[in-house]
């Protein structure tokens, strides 16, 4: 896709890395040619009682889908 298709400045995933790395999160990408990308985002989530699980959300980047 040429940057004309898709406008942004190109901070966007720089952006959601630093608030990712502040709340201890990571991230991934999964991507293959012509079928756009996948980002995993995994952040901790805080029980009451002080301990943490793991909290995963996947977010499709693919703009056809």
């Amino acid at each position: 896709h040429g940057r004309k298709e898709y406008e942004g400045a190109g901070i966007g995933l720089s952006i959601c890395r630093k608030i990712i790395d502040r709340h201890k999160g990571k991230i991934e990408t999964k991507s293959s040619p012509g079928e756009g990308a996948s980002f995993i985002i995994t952040l901790p989530v805080k029980q009451k009682n002080g301990g943490n699980i793991g909290h995963e959300s996947e977010v499709n980047n693919n703009p056809d889908g």
